[in-house]
Parts: structure tokens; sequence; C-alpha cells
């Protein structure tokens, strides 16, 4: 029993091997790619579940990759995806206690990315998904927990999708603050310049945005 035990496990792709798959599809920037890799992700977890092996579970560099097939891929529906992934993974114990600011850049990311494109048919995503940037650049520099929905206004506007918890996030770096201004710089708000110009200004005050923690 023992060695059919070690020939199962043996069987059992490890995080490392699949981590690298779904990088292949975030750099392919095939526009299946978000698709496949949120496949490989949930294989992962199924596959955690079911052997009890650590290896194979999901961790930040799985939703970095993932995140980075969605926007990269041009799934529609990125920045609202990966915030129910972000909650998902966060809830299911595979992302650290202490979430690294990369995993909350690549979370403004994929609302960059958004912003500035109609993908939905019901909101105006290109005006919205730099407010929602904005917000969990606050939430961020704060560092404390920011809950919204969707009657609450987050930076000059109205936040609609959901909910989304940041328990103690880190403090955002330079590139937090230039993936907002580039939310900013897509959209088609129209206080955008203005919206940018106050991150710039915050970023200015933090002396060019805080070390990654």
């Amino acid at each position: 029993e023992g060695g059919r035990a070690a020939a199962e496990t043996a069987t059992v792709p490890n995080a490392v091997l699949c981590n690298s798959v779904v990088d292949a599809w975030a750099k392919s920037r095939h526009p299946d790619s978000g698709p496949r890799a949120l496949r490989i992700l949930d294989r992962m977890e199924k596959l955690h579940a079911a052997s009890g092996l650590g290896s194979v579970r999901p961790n930040a560099v799985t939703f970095t990759g993932v995140v980075s097939a969605l926007t990269d891929g041009g799934t529609k529906g990125a920045g609202e995806l990966t915030e129910a992934l972000f909650s998902a993974m966060k809830a299911g114990g595979h992302l650290p206690e202490r979430v690294p600011t990369a995993v909350y850049n690549a979370l403004l990311r994929a609302w960059a990315k958004s912003s500035g494109s109609n993908d939905d048919d019901d909101d105006d995503n290109g005006r919205r998904a730099p407010e929602r940037a904005e917000a969990i650049l606050d939430a961020m520099e704060e560092g404390r927990r920011r809950r919204w929905s969707g009657t609450m206004a987050v930076g000059g506007g109205t936040n609609e999708g959901g909910v989304l918890d940041h328990d103690a996030p880190p403090s955002p770096d330079r590139i937090s603050y230039n993936t907002v201004l580039d939310a900013w710089a897509r959209s088609s708000h129209p206080d955008r310049v203005v919206r940018a110009r106050n991150v710039l200004e915050r970023m200015k005050k933090r002396g060019g945005g805080g070390t990654p923690s």
C-alpha cells in the first residue's frame, strides 16, 4: 500500500508545475488564456482537496498568474472576476495572512486594464474601473480593513457589483500608484485629469510610493 500511495502522489502535479502552465497561458495573450488559467486553478483546488497535499495548493503566484491571463487575454469583466478570485482565495486560505503587495497590485492592474473598455452592457466599466482601483489604493494607504458595496460612494463615485474586504492590506508601492494613474489615464471619466492629479500628489507625499510589504 505504501508503494501505491507513493505512486499516486507522484502522479499529482505540484503548484510549481501548475503555476508554470498558468504563466505560459498568461504570456501567450491568447483570447482563451483567462478561462484556461481559471480551469487550471480549479484543477489545483480539486487536487488539493482530494489529496490533501500542500504541494499542489494554489498560492499567491497562482493568483497573480491567473490575473495576468485574465487581463492580458482580454477576458470580459476581468476586474470583477479578479475581485471574486481574491475573495475566494483569501477565504480558502490560499493566500498568506499578510497578503503581499504584488497580489494587490495584480488586483489594481485588472481594473486598470478594464478602464476605457465597455465590456459590460449594463455599466460603463471604463468610467467605473478607475474608481474601483483608487478605492483599493485607499485601503492600502489606510492599512486597515475596508469594505465597500453598491450603496457606498468611494472616491467620488459609486461602487457596484459586490463587496470586497481587505484585512490589513499592505502599504502601496510605486507600482501601485502608477497602476492607478494608468487606470485614470485610460478612463473616459469626465474628472479623470483631476483625479489622476490627486493620485499623483498622494504619491509625491509618500516619497514616490512606499516599499512593498
